[in-house]
Order: structure tokens, then sequence, then C-alpha cells
């Protein structure tokens, strides 16, 4: 035993071997730490068995354990003995065995024993059997019955005559119609290939694996149903795989698809995997797709949530890339181990009996763990230090949550509960050390460490044990119990650790030697699920395995049978023991307490197997004591809770440890006090973190017999007195998180507040906003404006509005009614004070799934038919922000090839917001337009002289003289809008009327367009949208009606003729515009034809005009827009095109003529166009010549 000093400083040194000191340091912890080869542990005995029971037994050859808690040796007498390990180890029963047993396993799967099992031929040769039983315990009850009748035990040579054996071979002869009636017992012997050396088998899957030489042959587990009498029975049928590796192994085990092999050189563990042949892998588009689902704007990269995604995730795709050299530099295995870190040229290769089926597919190996041993050489000598590979463990971790496991198809090596395993554990010694490894299931980069502890032995090991949550250690100096981190890593695989609701302590905590006792002889160590078995050697000769060559001719033997404690046992041990150290040395008591928290975790995550009699057994998942368990696991929560509250540095992770316990606030509060009465330290910080983060939650409910009203009152009280111990500097956060403190004390934290004042802005907003809500609390909506008003800090107010964004809305809903959620007081001040601010919330909400935009949508609609004046037209703008910019966030993402879709295939809630951002639009056009006529302005006139020489002049003259100055701004589809809607009224004077205006003395023009810039930029937004064609039938449909009724509103020409179809447009445009139908022909029109149809109008219009000699002024005005027309035609079509789209005269031109021809030689003759349209033509084509000659003569140059 190691002695547990208190000394200040103590050095203690124990010798292992000459040549290996162990050094063990520790200062007043009460618990030792040991350093040997650079890796530290804590000492502390705190692990004691519950029961010893001991018992004289024969020699075995062989031994195993099988639930519930049964001890099976095998005997030289060619028998197995069952003992019971309940009733200190007595003798159950025996059955007879073919030959003698070397190699004994136990299989929950089935509940079968295989047996490898030795004689010599008659030729004196070695033969080797690999050989099943199956209702191996039926015997127990014919047994037990002779037993009772005779009044005298059987002796292990009888065992035979009770019942008789029945033997088939595997796969190929199946059980008679009597055979699997009844409970027999039933040997089936594997009819091997080669000569075997050793056996394994997976518990779960009942696969059963065979090693000869080199080569590992698996033999799958099998159920078949018997042809006559329906009957299930078991079986074993060779996998069509053969594995070769590259070395001959000593040991052997099997889990799933997860194999490992050892000899005393070479460790080599890999998986199995059914792999697909995928040549090219298809990624998910981040773009919008034709369903419309609302894309996101990744502002900024969260490396730790990415990291998060990956570890849950089983995508291929992943961020982190493990580098070989990185990983060994960093691996916990240190730099003087006695072997290489991955040794690549150790494989294994598979072998098929016969062809896949699926040739898509395929079996692949994945490589895990490849060790081999180096020499050690010891500086300034010739010597050799011998090392070798010990111990070998396989320990598959199964958890009750089968949402996250394994999804392939292939079911070959695998288990009907194969998606229950989560972790895989392998344990690995050399005589010194030992390593485990514990790997991911869901894991898919195998370049990463795995390597999670390593632990340094006090002697040579001979043999190891894992219970689950410790691990036993068989060595020179005794056995030794060490605590484990395979807890730890379970958690980090299964769990999301957020520091905030789930916290599990640190994998990088020491290990902990808690258990060391001395046992003289013991050949060989066992566990159950409720005993550790010792075999030791009667004659107490040293250590050494039964399978080597021992001189020792012993047959009797001595059975330690230890009962170990249970998880809650070792809980309350460790506590007894850590709160020796609670006050007086904290670290160590985190410690032991982080310890023995892990054991209960795990024990309650981990899956125990039950198994079910039948014809066949079979296995069921199930949890024992989960109750008590849960119990015990939430009294070390609250443990550490309590650690971590009075902590100076960690204390933000009593908050985890506390929701973990399931403790309420007003329970923390309690147990604070409690702690610093005992500790008489006034550490604040931790409380005040925790009520920070927990009060912000909406959920806090009373104790049982407590009316709400009285506890709320209380609670609020005791947060207030520890608030006050620090001058109420976090009050603010806290009543902007929680709504009791704004209901219970309002008054009194009004006052508090007003006496504060900050010089941090961001402190200052949030007094402010504070106040805000208290004041809106007593229904005091005008201070409350005033001082939301007085916040200056637009980026903290975002940022807390965010946050918070519950604040924004209320449900007014009774208990009967759907739920009817609608904006709160302070959404509506915030809509007068704040719009910008709270339109960019609402999207910031909408873009995170915290409130969908027909919600937000509905809200509007419902509002603001109640609400008119300031409020609705302050409401009605911020509804029109966020639609605008949240179209313009999602467009901006999307890409359409066609916009028109959108308007057929889109959501209704996109439809919707399309269809109310037009609504709102017109009206608040219409309401400008109102605006407007209330305040007069006055008209800009053009005064233009009758005479013919200033008619002439209009051809020299610029064709739009006064024109109003657009508002240039960027809003949804700016690029969209077509540019002819800048020559249109208000943007531009309408030159026509004025001329009509001149030319007729009856005619009444109508009154210009004031400026108004607000007005024209609403105008410019909504021709936008129109021109964008992503406007749903409904909106088009309710314009139309709209302009109908309202046609003197502002831009009515223009909206009117982006609706209409362009043939119409242009007879409209004709009358009305005229002035910029050039341009609309630039902006809509994309045939020939549709460019002849404007030539032909402007044609017959000029005709018409020109029969009235009082508009002649007006026909020359057509004749320069004709003019403006064939010019461009002339520039920028080719010869041919621009011939097709010439109109020819026709028979009413013809009539025309005889009344004014001089007419139609202006207007049909095309003779000056033509020429120069192919004058362009010439000059492109040399253009065209010079560029390409250009560049020959760069290539042919050498500069």
């Amino acid at each position: 035993m190691v002695p547990q000093d208190h000394a200040e400083n103590v050095t203690v040194v124990v010798c292992g071997n000459a040549d290996d000191p162990i050094q063990r340091n520790t200062r007043d912890t009460g618990a030792l730490t040991l350093k040997y080869n650079e890796i530290m542990v804590r000492v502390i005995t705190v692990h004691n068995f519950v029961n010893q029971h001991v018992q004289v037994i024969e020699q075995p050859t062989a031994s195993a354990v099988a639930p519930p808690d049964r001890l099976l040796l095998a005997l030289m007498s060619h028998c197995i003995e069952v003992r019971d390990l309940k009733f200190e180890s007595n003798l159950l029963f025996s059955f007879p065995t073919v030959d003698q047993v070397n190699q004994l396993i136990h299989c929950l799967n089935g509940n079968y024993i295989a047996t490898l099992e030795g004689k010599f031929s008659r030729q004196n040769k070695q033969m080797t059997y690999v050989r099943v039983y199956v209702n191996w315990d039926g015997v127990a009850t014919l047994q037990q019955s002779k037993m009772t009748n005779s009044g005298a035990s059987l002796d292990s040579s009888e065992c035979g005559m009770v019942q008789p054996m029945r033997a088939r071979i595997a796969g190929r002869v199946t059980p008679t119609t009597n055979q699997s009636e009844l409970s027999n017992l039933e040997m089936i012997e594997i009819p091997v290939r080669q000569r075997p050396s050793s056996i394994a088998c997976c518990q779960i899957s009942g696969n059963l694996l065979i090693q000869s030489d080199k080569n590992l042959v698996i033999y799958g587990f099998q159920v078949k149903v018997h042809d006559i009498s329906k009957l299930r029975f078991l079986d074993f049928e060779e996998l069509p795989l053969c594995i070769e590796i590259s070395f001959v192994p000593l040991k052997v085990m099997i889990c799933e698809n997860y194999i490992v092999c050892l000899n005393k050189d070479n460790v080599h563990m890999f998986k199995i995997v059914w792999k697909q042949n995928v040549s090219e892998k298809t990624k998910d588009s981040e773009r919008c797709d034709i369903n419309f689902n609302i894309p996101r704007e990744d502002v900024t990269i969260d490396y730790k949530d990415l990291l998060k995604k990956e570890r849950m995730s089983r995508k291929e795709d992943r961020i982190t890339v493990n580098l070989p050299s990185i990983v060994k530099s960093n691996s916990l295995i240190h730099k003087h181990s006695p072997f290489t870190f991955t040794d690549k040229e150790m494989n294994a290769h598979m072998k098929f009996n016969y062809p896949l089926e699926d040739k898509a597919s395929t079996y692949e190996l994945v490589h895990l763990i490849q060790l081999k041993l180096k020499p050690i050489i010891i500086e300034n000598t010739q010597s050799q230090v011998l090392e070798e590979f010990k111990c070998l463990l396989l320990h598959p971790l199964y958890c009750d949550d089968p949402k996250k496991g394994d999804s392939s198809e292939s079911k070959l090596l695998k288990s009907g509960y194969r998606s229950y395993l989560k972790d895989v554990v392998c344990v690995v010694t050399t005589l010194q050390e030992g390593y485990l490894f514990q790997f991911c299931d869901s894991e898919l980069d195998t370049n990463s460490d795995n390597c999670i502890s390593v632990y340094p032995f006090m002697g040579p090991v001979y043999n190891i044990a894992l219970e689950g949550h410790l691990l036993h250690a068989l060595t020179e100096t005794g056995l030794e119990t060490y605590t484990v981190r395979i807890g730890h890593k379970l958690c980090q695989n299964l769990e999301e650790a957020d520091q905030v609701s789930n916290v599990y302590p640190p994998i990088e905590q020491l290990i902990c030697l808690i258990g060391h006792r001395q046992f003289l002889g013991v050949e060989q160590m066992l566990v159950t699920d409720n005993y550790l078995v010792l075999l030791a050697n009667a004659e107490n000769s040293p250590t050494h395995s039964i399978t080597s060559n021992s001189s020792s001719n012993t047959s009797a033997w001595t059975l330690y049978s230890l009962e170990l404690p249970s998880p809650k046992m070792m809980f309350t041990d460790i506590a007894i023991a850590a709160n020796t150290h609670r006050f007086s040395a904290s670290q160590t008591y985190c410690h032991l307490m982080s310890e023995a928290h892990m054991i209960l975790r795990l024990s309650l995550h981990v899956t125990k197997w039950l198994i079910q009699e039948g014809n066949v057994c079979s296995l069921v998942p199930v949890k024992y004591n989960t109750e008590d368990l849960s119990d015990a696991y939430q009294t070390s929560c609250c443990l550490l809770g309590d650690h971590f509250i009075m902590n100076e540095r960690c204390y933000k992770l009593c908050v985890p440890y506390y929701k973990l316990a399931g403790l309420a606030p007003h329970d923390v509060l309690k147990r604070f006090k409690r702690i610093q009465e005992e500790s008489n330290l006034e550490e604040m910080r931790g409380i005040i973190y925790y009520l920070k983060m927990v009060l912000q939650e909406h959920n806090l409910k009373p104790p049982d017999n407590v009316s709400l009203a009285t506890w709320k009152q209380s609670f609020i009280d005791e947060v207030l007195q520890v608030f006050e111990k620090q001058n109420y500097r976090d009050l603010s956060y806290l009543i902007i998180k929680n709504n009791i403190l704004r209901e219970y004390c309002t008054h009194k934290l009004i006052t508090v507040l007003f006496q504060q004042c900050f010089e941090d802005l961001e402190k200052e907003t949030e007094r402010l906003f504070a106040l805000t809500l208290l004041h809106i609390q007593e229904y005091n909506i005008e201070k409350a404006k005033s001082l939301i008003a007085r916040t200056s800090d637009h980026d903290t107010l975002f940022r807390l509005l965010s946050e918070n964004w519950q604040l924004l809305f209320e449900d007014t809903s009774s208990n009967k009614q759907k739920q009817l959620i609608t904006f709160s007081e302070l959404s509506v001040i915030l809509m007068t004070s704040n719009c910008e601010i709270l339109s960019k919330v609402f999207i910031s909400l909408i873009q995170q799934d915290k409130v969908t935009l027909q919600d937000l949508l509905m809200m509007f609609i419902d509002y603001l038919p109640l609400n008119v004046g300031h409020e609705g037209n302050a409401a009605a703008k911020v509804m029109r922000n966020v639609l605008e910019d949240y179209f313009k966030f999602y467009f901006e993402l999307c890409r359409f090839e066609d916009l028109a879709q959108f308007a057929v295939t889109a959501p209704n809630a996109l439809r919707l917001g399309m269809i109310v951002l037009v609504r709102s639009y017109l009206s608040q056009l219409q309401l400008l337009q109102i605006k407007d006529l209330k305040s007069s302005s006055s008209n800009e006139k053009i005064i233009i002289s009758d005479t013919d020489d200033d008619a002439k002049k209009d051809e020299d003259n610029p064709l739009f003289p006064n024109a109003v100055k657009t508002v240039s701004k960027d809003f949804l589809f700016v690029d969209l809008r077509h540019d002819y809607l800048n020559k249109m009224p208000p943007f531009q004077v309408e030159i026509t009327s004025k001329l009509y205006e001149k030319c007729l003395h009856n005619y009444v023009c109508p009154d210009l367009c004031a400026t108004n810039e607000e007005a024209d930029v609403v105008l410019q937004k909504l021709q936008a949208l129109f021109c964008s064609r992503v406007l749903p039938d409904e909106a088009v449909i309710e314009t139309n009606t709209f302009l109908s009724l309202n046609k003197t509103l502002r831009g009515y020409a223009s909206l009117r003729s982006i609706l209409m179809n362009k043939n119409e447009a242009v007879n409209y445009l004709l009358n009305v515009c005229p002035q910029c139908l050039l341009q609309y022909g630039k902006d809509c029109f994309t045939k020939g034809d549709e460019w002849k149809i404007l030539i032909t109008s402007l044609q017959a219009k000029i005709i018409q005009l020109s029969e009235d000699q009082n508009l002649n002024r007006i026909c020359f005005f057509y004749k320069k827009l004709l003019k403006d027309v064939l010019t461009h035609l002339a520039t920028s079509m080719h010869i041919e095109n621009f011939q097709q789209v010439l109109p020819h005269r026709t028979n009413t031109v013809n009539e025309v003529i005889e009344n004014n021809k001089s007419i139609i030689e202006e207007m049909y003759t095309y003779d000056t166009y033509l020429k120069v349209c192919k004058e362009t033509m010439q000059a492109n084509q040399i253009k065209k010549l010079i560029t390409t000659t250009g560049h020959q003569l760069l290539c042919t140059l050498n500069l």
C-alpha cells in the first residue's frame, strides 16, 4: 500500500525495478501525485471491495465468466464447472466437454460457450478443435434433481452420465426434431480449414472469430428455423471474407466490425467497413432552390460552431485535417515510448471466398492502431531493454440512443443493436505501461490521436480487466485500480457541451490510482458485472501465465471472489474522501468529485444486457437502478456546482452543473448562503453570474406548497439582496432578462436605476432600456418614449433588442383561443422613435428563424387597420423597411434564370409580402399626393412662340428642354427599372400637352406635378417592382383596379405603360407621352416586328396630324421623333434587318398622298437612312479589320 502522508512537501520513492524509480510528490492535499516517465497520476485509496470469499478449486486449464455472476472453469477431466459467485463461489453444476479445453469464452448473444480444445492423435500429433456448447445451463436442472434424490454431490467424472451430449457440425448438419424440441446439451463443431490457434467472439452479434496462423476467419452467428418442427436453433456459417494480417497474433478480439490482434512485438486494430464506390459526390448548393428555402447570410465564420457540427455529424467533408506528424508530437504517448507511433508497414488484406453480388460496393479495412515495438538501447552500453506487449482488452460502449448510430446497409458483421454502439475502447499494455484508446464509431478521421490515457503501472503487469468505469491491473506489486477517461470521451462524442446547459470535466485531468492491494500467486483475473475474480496458485509461486511452460504441478488453486462496489457506493466513498479537502485543497476536492461524477454519468449512459430465454437465447438492452443512479448523479452535479460557484476563476461552470442537477434558482440561493457560512468566503462573482444566466429563462417555478405571488416577492427580495452587495451594477441586465423583477418590484427598481449613471455608453444604454421597460410596466408610455429616445448607442440598442426579441411581441389569446401574437407596447414605441433599428431587428429575427415572415406580416395586417395617423404611418414605414430589406437580402442570395417563375412558384408568405409591399407603396403615394394638394406649389410653364421659325428650331434643340432631376436611390430591383420611365412625368415634363395648349385655344393642359422627392422615390420603387415581373397576378390586378379609380395619381401614365403589353403600350404612349417612345423601344423591344409597329404608328400619327394646319408644331415634333427612331435603327442594325423593319406604303397612305404629297416624301423615303446604315456597317468592318491587323502585328513583334 502507498502511504498517505499529510506533510507539507513529501517525496516518496517506491522501486518497481532497479532502473525505474517512481517518484511521488504532494503538497498538503492528502492525496499523493505520482510522476513516472513524465506521466502524472494522483494516488488516493477510496476503492473498497464489499465482500471477499475464498474457495479452493482444482487447477483449471481455462476460465471464463457468464451472467449472472457465474464462473466457468475448464478442468483436466474434460468438463466445465459452473460456480455461482453470489453464493461464495459454490459449485452449481458441471457439464462435459469432448476434449481438454485450452481456451474458454462465453457469448451473451445465444448464451453459448465456445472452446478451443486439443488432444493428441494416435500418431502423437497435436489436434485442435473449435467447439460451441449450447443449452449448457440446462444441465443444472437434471444434476440438481439427482443430487437432491441421492443426497450427495456429483463428482466431476460423473457429470457426463446425467445427460447425453448431442453433436452436430455447424452449417452442415441440422438438429433432429427431438434435439430441437428438448433443452439438451448440444455440441456444435466448427469445420475449420486450418489448425486454429485462438478464438474470440462478439458478445452482441454472436459472431465467432477463429485465428489460424496469420489468417482470421469469421463465422457468422445465425438463428435458423427447423424445416419440420419450425423451431428456432443456433448455427454458424463461414462468412465470405478472410483477413490476412502481417504477423502471427497471440491474442485476438472482435466487437461488431472491429478486430484487434496482439503478439509480443505488434498490435494491430482495424475495422471492416462497407463502402460504396461513388466516383463523384454531389454537395448541396448554398443557393436557394426551386422550393425557395430561405438562405442564410453568414456574415462571420463561427469556428466553434463549425467544430461542433463537425463532431455531431458524420459527413466526410470535414474542416479538421490531422497531420500524422503533428498528431504524434501532441499525443499522450510520450516520446520515449517503446514502440513506433504508427507503423504503416503493418497491413492487412481481405480475401473473398466468392465475388460480391453488389459490384457498386465493397469491404474496406480502416486501420486504427498500428504499433510495433522498437529495440531500446541503453546509452554507453551494448545491452538492450527487453520489452513486449502483454495484455489486450476490447470493450464496446453501447448507449440507448439509436438515432445517431451506424446507418450503413451491410449487416454482415453487425448485430441488430449496431446503432446503439457509440464508442469502442481498446487497452494495450507493455510490461510497464498501459495505453487506453477510445474510438468514436461515427468518427471518419483515422489520423486523429485516440489514445486518451496512459497508465504507468507500479510494477510489471500480468493481466488487466476493465470494469467499465475502472481499470484493474494485476502487477508484480499487487492489484492496482485506476480511474478511466472513457466517460469523458463518450460525453464529448455524444453530448453538446456548451458550457451553459451542459458540461463535463476536462479529459486532461490526471488519472487516479484509487486502490492497491497485495495478492500473491495470482494467475488469472476475470470481471463480471458485480465481482472481480482472482485465480491464484496455492503454492504462492511467482506470478506467471498459466499458458506458459510452468514447472508447477500444483492441482489445488485459490479462488478469490471480490464483490465490487456499485457506482453509487463508489461515489459515496470518493465524496467522503474529497470532503476532507473541500476548503483546504479545492483543486483536490474538484478532481475527486469530478471522478465520482463521471463514474455515475458513464453508468447512466451505458446500456446493460439481459439474456432472454428461449429455443435460442437473445439479448435485450436494459438499465438497472437508474433512479438511484440519477439521484446520486444529481447530487454530484450539485456538489460540483457548489464548488464552482465559490471559485474565483472557474465560477461560470456553476451554471451548467446546477442545470444538470435540476436545481431551481431559489434552491441555489439557499445552498450559496449555506456555503458562505461554512467557508467564511465572500466570493460573489459566481452567484452573480448564475443569476444573470438563469433569470433570463422564463420557466421559473415556485417550490411545492408555496403560492406563486408569495414566492415571487420573497425570491425577488433575495435576488436584490445579492445585487445590493455589488451596488446593483448588473441590475439593468436582470430587469431586461426577467419579467418577474419588472412585475413585482417596479417602483423600487425605477428608484434604484434613476440613482445610477454610467459613463460607459453600453451600460448607460442598458440602463435606459431597462427603465423604459419598467415605465411600460407602469403604463407610463410618454415617459418610456422619452427614455428610449435618449439612447445614443444604436449598436447596443440593436443588440439588446435582438437578444431579448421576445419583448417585442405579446400573446393576447386566451386559453380557449388559438395563439394570437401581436406587437407589444415596446414595439409600438420603437416604431415611432427608432423605426430603422426596429426594422433591422425584425430582419435579423426572420433570418435566424425566430420569427417567420408570414407571422410578422399578419401582425402588421392586424395592427394597421386599427391604428391611423402618426402611429399607423410609422408602422407602415417599418413594414415597408422590413419587406424591402428582406427581399433585397433574398434576391441577392437567390439566383433565378427567369424572375417570372418567382411570381408563379413562390411560397404564400413571399407572395403575400409582395402584394402587401405594392399596396403599401400605392397607399403611400396617394397620401403624399393628398399632402401636396393641401400645399400649393408653383408649376413650371414652358413659353413657346407660335412662329414657324420657332417650329423649325425644334429640329435642332434638345427634344426635352425642361427635365426634372430624378432622385438616385439604391432600392429593390433598381437595375431592372426601365430608363424610359425617367422621360415621363413626374421626372420629366410632358411636352406634347404644352404644344397642344399653344396650338389649340380651347385645350386645357394638365397641371405639372409639384416637386416631391419622397413621392418620387416611392414611385421609382413601385416602377422597379413592376419592371421586375416578380409580382403575382393578384398584385397586378389590384394595381390596375387602383389606377382605374385614381387617374390623377402621381406617375399614373408610367405605371399604366408598364402593366400593358408592348403593342398597347406603344399606342398609349404615342398619345400620352411620345417623348419616351424611342427609349421605350430600347428598353423593351427584342424583335424587329416591334420596331416596325412603332414606326408604322408614328407614320400614321404624322399623317393624321398633317391634316390639320393648326397642329403643324405638333406634327414637327412627331417627325423629329420618327427621324430619331430611324437614325437609331440605321446605326444599330444590319442592313438586311433594317430593311425588314421599314414599313411599305399602303392604300390608306395613297389616299392621303393625294391631299398632302409632301408628307410621303418625308416619311417613306428611306434612302438617307439606308445610306447611313451602309456607312455604319463599313465603318464597323474597317474598325474590326484594323483591330485584327493590329493584334497580328503585335504577335509578330519581338519586343
